[in-house]
């Protein structure tokens, strides 16, 4: 990626900051609730939340997005996670009766999306090239490059291909390419079985996060949450300077894929239910990912830069993704409340 220069934090914010301790000491630690060791819940609440979701879903008339969003913002089970997404992120509509004959109007435009694609040799040899890159490494990015679900089918390069490309043609900013969109495609066609409807979930995404594949709005975002993390862990980014480790290394590539090439899958998923589901949606990452660092933080004080650096490439699978959650909405409150942005 090419280095970006982003702008220094206010002198006088980080000095009040600073001076209050505003968010040092800020966030507790989380019960987990009800959670298992290994992170996950009891078999007997996971049935119960998976009969509630198809409960929701079962509805032949009417589809209550509210609710449905508002159960699905504490995490979605793997089985209903594909419909609730389309439902939640505004793929699909709330009304029932035509939905078979409303479906099959998506997938007419998208191939019609498809057979008009403008082919970009250079966006088609740079995509083919990241996800063959991605899929032969030995992180947990590589999970999202196969189908544990084998009835969806093989994921295939030209599926990364089709969706960019379409989606790049049909930018309302007129964005260009950049390697980190492979990694949130990925993800949105591992939980798809239909190409089309990875491709409607990645259109409602980028509508959201568009911005962020803008030099002017990832710049924005880089500073907004150096600024914040320059107050809530000025020993830890000192840490970072006396090792040498940018910013430009790994600050974009978080804000840029929601977390989608640093995260293990089940993190991850967990992750976007929320974003998707939730109020706040993707105004919510700068918070979440001040929580990583938070809950990382003694490990990465220990290491040395190339450590330092592998470390924020490639997240711990051991979070609570839960807890991770909670803390990022409780440092967001503290954020807007002191109008530290």
């Amino acid at each position: 990626m090419e280095k970006i220069h982003f702008e220094s934090p206010s002198s006088d914010m980080l000095s009040t900051l600073l001076r209050n301790n505003a968010l040092s000491g800020l966030v507790p630690e989380f019960p987990a609730g009800e959670i298992q060791e290994d992170g996950l819940e009891p078999d007997s609440a996971a049935d119960e939340r998976l009969e509630r979701f198809r409960e929701l879903l079962d509805n032949e008339t009417h589809m209550n997005v509210h609710k449905l969003a508002k159960e699905a913002r504490n995490g979605v089970p793997e089985e209903v996670r594909s419909e609730v997404w389309k439902y939640i992120l505004g793929v699909l509509r709330p009304e029932k009766s035509d939905e078979i004959s409303y479906q099959q109007k998506l997938q007419k435009e998208y191939n019609e999306f498809v057979s008009h694609i403008y082919d970009d040799d250079e966006v088609v040899r740079r995509v083919v090239h990241e996800v063959r890159r991605l899929k032969a490494l030995s992180t947990s990015t590589a999970q999202f490059f196969s189908r544990e679900d084998k009835s969806k089918g093989k994921l295939d390069e030209n599926m990364f291909v089709r969706l960019i490309s379409i989606q790049l043609g049909r930018s309302r900013m007129q964005i260009e390419y950049y390697p980190t969109m492979v990694r949130l495609v990925a993800p949105l066609l591992q939980v798809n079985r239909a190409e089309s409807d990875a491709y409607y979930c990645f259109d409602a995404l980028m509508k959201k996060h568009e911005a962020f594949f803008t030099r002017d709005g990832l710049n924005r975002a880089v500073t907004n949450f150096l600024t914040l993390l320059r107050a809530l862990e000025p020993e830890f980014v000192s840490h970072l300077e006396s090792e040498e480790v940018e910013p430009n290394s790994w600050v974009p590539a978080w804000m840029q894929t929601l977390l989608a090439g640093q995260l293990a899958r089940p993190l991850l998923l967990r992750l976007w239910d929320t974003y998707f589901a939730s109020s706040e949606g993707l105004e919510l990452h700068t918070y979440v990912c001040l929580a990583v660092v938070t809950w990382m933080r003694d490990e990465l004080l220990d290491q040395e830069g190339p450590d330092i650096s592998e470390s924020l490439l490639n997240l711990p699978s051991t979070m609570f993704m839960d807890q991770i959650i909670t803390r990022a909405y409780n440092i967001r409150e503290d954020v807007v409340g002191r109008r530290l942005l």
